[in-house]
Order: C-alpha cells, then sequence, then structure tokens
C-alpha cells in the first residue's frame, strides 16, 4: 500500500514517505537531510509501524509527539511493547508514557496500564526464578562517618515517608534492596552517594524460599524499561516510571516475594518485606 503511494507524496507524513524510500529505492524520492537521519535510525520493519501512526511526528531530526521531543530508543520501545498485545497500537504506547508521565498514580485508568495490572495476575514459571533457604544478600547504604556506623535495624527497609525515589519504588514507599555481592552493593549505592567517604554493608542470609520475578527472563517493552541504565539517579527520574508501576502490580498481586533484575553475573534484588531475611553482620569500607 505504500509503494502504492510513492506516486504521490503530497499528503503522506514524514514517517510514511520514509517508510517507502526503506522499501523502494530511497533516490527515487527526494528525502530531508533530516528525514535520511530518521531513516537512519529505524529498521524496515520500524518504519512500516511508525508509518501508520497519527501522533508521532518528526521534528528536525528527533522524533515528537505531543510537541514534545522523544527519543529513538523511546520508539523503538513502545514498536516492541504493541507488539505484546495484538489489541495495543503504538500510538496506544505513546498516549500510556505521556498520561503516566502526568499521572503516575492513575496508571491503570488507561487501557494499557490496566492489561499490564491484569498480566500481573499470573506470572509464567518461565519467569519466576526461586532462591534456596541460606542464600546470602548483601545491603548497602552511605555513611557520614566511620566512628558512626548504622544500627542493625537501620540497615533493614527504611519507614515509610522515608525513602526517595527508586528503581521499584515511588517517594515515600520503601523497599528492600539487596545484592548478590559485597562488589555489587557498594556499586549500587555509589551511584546515589558521589560524595560518601564510607560504606556500611549489611550481610542477610534467606530465611526461606524466595521467589522472584525475574526480568532477566522476560524479553519485552516493559522489562527493558525497568532495567534501563540511568547514570546519575536524581531526586525524579522519569525512566522509573515504568519499573516502579511494575512493581507495584506485582506487590498488589501477591504472587512473588520481589523482583529480580541488573545483569549477567551483577545480580541485584528488589524485595517487597525484609522479614524473611535473618541480619548475620555488618562491616565499613571505605570508598
Amino acid at each position: 500500500k505504500l509503494i502504492e503511494l510513492s506516486n504521490n507524496t503530497d499528503n503522506l507524513s514524514d514517517l510514511q514517505i520514509i517508510a517507502i524510500s526503506k522499501e523502494i529505492a530511497p533516490s527515487k524520492l527526494l528525502l530531508s537531510e533530516d528525514q535520511k537521519k530518521i531513516r537512519k535510525s529505524i529498521t524496515k520493519e520500524d518504519a512500516k509501524v511508525l508509518s501508520s501512526s497519527s501522533k508521532l511526528q518528526i521534528t528536525g531530526d528527533k522524533f515528537s509527539c505531543d510537541n514534545q521531543v522523544i527519543s529513538t530508543t523511546t520508539v523503538k520501545n513502545a514498536i516492541r511493547a504493541s507488539n505484546i498485545f495484538d489489541d495495543v497500537s503504538v500510538d496506544d504506547i505513546f498516549e500510556f508514557s505521556s498520561f503516566i508521565y502526568k499521572y503516575p498514580y492513575l496508571a491503570t485508568c488507561n487501557p494499557v496500564g490496566e492489561k499490564i495490572l491484569k498480566a500481573c495476575k499470573k506470572i509464567e514459571e518461565a519467569s519466576v526464578m526461586e532462591i534456596d533457604k541460606g542464600t546470602l544478600f548483601y545491603r548497602g547504604r552511605a555513611l557520614p562517618a566511620k566512628d558512626q556506623p548504622f544500627s542493625e535495624q537501620e540497615m533493614r527497609m527504611a519507614p515509610f515517608k522515608v525513602p526517595g525515589q527508586g528503581r521499584f519504588n515511588t517517594q515515600g514507599v520503601s523497599r528492600f534492596y539487596l545484592a548478590s555481592s559485597k562488589e555489587d552493593a557498594i556499586s549500587e549505592i555509589s551511584k546515589h552517594s558521589n560524595d560518601a567517604s564510607f560504606f556500611q554493608i549489611a550481610k542477610y542470609q534467606a530465611s526461606e524460599k524466595l521467589r522472584l520475578l525475574d526480568l532477566a527472563k522476560i524479553d519485552n517493552h516493559w522489562s527493558e524499561a525497568c532495567l534501563k541504565r540511568v547514570p546519575k539517579p536524581s531526586a525524579f527520574n522519569v525512566e522509573y516510571l515504568c519499573s516502579g508501576f511494575l512493581a507495584q502490580c506485582v506487590e498488589f498481586r501477591k504472587c512473588v516475594d520481589g523482583i529480580s533484575y541488573g545483569e549477567p553475573g551483577h545480580k541485584l534484588f528488589a524485595f517487597f518485606s525484609d522479614r524473611k531475611f535473618d541480619f548475620k553482620n555488618s562491616i565499613v569500607e571505605e570508598k
């Protein structure tokens, strides 16, 4: 259909023209330099999907939606997300992304947000990892001074209202973030505490078997967004909206104890409670 339209491009959108150029020799169409840059950044299949969008536009050499610039990564994630649900279009995904940014506490009022919540009702066993009783974990905190260590209680989950926004928690809601090694615990806390000179690392042992949603076993838009790197986390991170919403859905369904994430060889965990862990000891490390 796009090729049939190529003889008359006057009424076509930039995205439709780019999609046509992926099907036929681009030299047959007079592409602007900005269109060429967009064309180069997406695949032929991506271009086909985007050609049907009525919300996504091209502003200069950037994608935009509702007058807001959107990164190429976000656009590609939206395409992958639309493939998860047969009845959800790319425009639906763009609308949801905008909706959750404006109304993060009303995400399930959006059709896409509602689908995610329903999908969490029964997590497939293939996406779940089990951790044996007795497994060791590590938790780090930046220490103001070497001679002022935190108590055992202070090394556990922070009280309600105290935590700032995290990858899997909204501001004020606590998660028990742990790592599989001391080194990973220090690495994670370093991202949030550049000025700290000392770290306190607490060791915990699982008091019973644990079940977690393992994002490394899921290959779709939501897992990709949840695992997105944020080099310098701040007080508020747009990148954490999707992962925070997913964590709330999973916790609400009470199907697992938490979420496993991170990279191969660097496992990180966000537990919904610290009740299934025995404190072993803590040490102070200099940065």
